[in-house]
């Protein structure tokens, strides 16, 4: 998930929201399983602005994880 977002992007963040992404990427790459990074996702959206690129990723997600269930 860290190639999202470029450093250059992050460093211009406000150091407690960068923090909260930091978290939101670690969590996310600890896991495989695309139901919970769709979570993950889904958590991080309802309490920050999330950038327009965890929306594609959240939305490709949610794509796959339907296709998957339509198999």
């Amino acid at each position: 998930m860290e190639n999202y977002l470029p450093q250059e992007y992050k460093d211009k963040l406000c150091p407690s929201y960068r923090q909260k992404l930091k978290k939101l990427e670690e969590e996310f790459s600890a896991t495989e399983d695309l139901k919970e990074r769709q979570q993950l996702l889904e958590s991080f959206s309802e309490e920050f602005i999330m950038p327009r690129q965890l929306w594609d990723e959240l939305i490709r997600l949610s794509k796959t994880y339907f296709t998957v269930l339509a198999i």
